[in-house]
């Protein structure tokens, strides 16, 4: 990945495919269609339909 990519995005923005398709599922899509993944040590809590960014958690 980039390096900085992780400082690009708030919450409310749509993540890229590019960087999406780097993602492993931490937790599967939910009845609600919300999804967990991680990248680069950083989790992200997001819409799975639309890739809309719930929350970011970065593991340090």
């Amino acid at each position: 990945m980039p390096p900085g990519w992780q400082k690009k995005y708030h919450k409310g923005d749509i993540l890229d495919y590019d960087i999406y398709r780097h993602g492993r599922v931490v937790k599967p899509i939910d009845r609600d269609g919300r999804i967990t993944i991680e990248i680069d040590d950083t989790i992200i809590h997001m819409v799975h339909d639309t890739r809309e960014i719930l929350s970011i958690l970065s593991r340090y």
